[in-house]
């Protein structure tokens, strides 16, 4: 629960920061047209500077187990107001079904920022809210790529956590399936014969692994279009 719960937060998160990015591209692309003047430009400065911001403070959500986006380094903030990148790319696994694992966080390094070949998000737009204040409209229109190639950045980011909330969803569906049919056993274990409880003991197991390899299943069907 605690990491489907995470990476549900995770998901949420990040489709606020995608949100931010495509507001910051209208910017840009309305202060990249001609018409505008330095007043304008200025203005819009002051909003992207807020929009940044705002992105930090998503980078720095907190869940369940610390902050989501600083890899084992859930105890310290993984992005400074600077932008600086302080956690690391390293993956927190549990265990979702017997003998399966499964990284619950979403990389900060891979959403946020430029280490793993991506777009440095939080100095683009640091860099876009210069260009805005000096004018450039030039320099603002050169921007308009890199905004867009960190939109997409963390919309992949984002898709990674949807795959994620599926696997746990349906280990967890498993869980709940594999408690319902025990309490049953149990019950009967207590009010039946002996022999009927074997007999149903024996089947609880046996429609227990059915339904956590069909769930193998499709979690390996996941984690192909994930890679895909």
């Amino acid at each position: 629960d605690r990491a489907e719960n995470d990476v549900a937060m995770a998901e949420n998160t990040l489709a606020t920061a995608a949100d931010i990015m495509v507001r910051a591209r209208e910017i840009a692309v309305a202060m990249a047209d001609a018409e505008p003047g330095p007043n304008e430009r200025l203005a819009m400065a002051h909003e992207v500077e807020n929009l940044r911001e705002h992105l930090v403070a998503l980078a720095n959500t907190k869940g369940a187990r610390g902050y989501l986006f600083g890899g084992t380094n859930t105890q310290t903030q993984p992005f400074t107001l600077n932008g600086v990148f302080q956690g690391n790319d390293a993956d927190i696994n549990v265990e979702y079904a017997d003998g399966q694992t499964a990284a619950v966080n979403i990389s900060g390094q891979d959403a946020f920022t430029a280490l793993n070949g991506g777009r440095d998000i939080l100095q683009d737009l640091s860099d876009l809210e210069t260009e805005l204040l000096a004018d450039n409209q030039a320099g603002v229109h050169a921007l308009i790529t890199s905004i867009d190639q960190g939109h997409q950045q963390i919309t992949a980011a984002r898709a990674e956590a949807g795959v994620k909330m599926s696997r746990f969803s349906s280990a967890r569906a498993v869980t709940d399936n594999a408690l319902v049919v025990v309490t049953e056993a149990q019950a009967s274990d207590r009010d039946g014969e002996t022999t009927e409880v074997f007999s149903d003991l024996a089947n609880a197991q046996v429609a227990y692994e059915r339904s956590l390899a069909v769930t193998r299943q499709v979690l390996s069907m996941a984690t192909a279009l994930e890679r895909f």
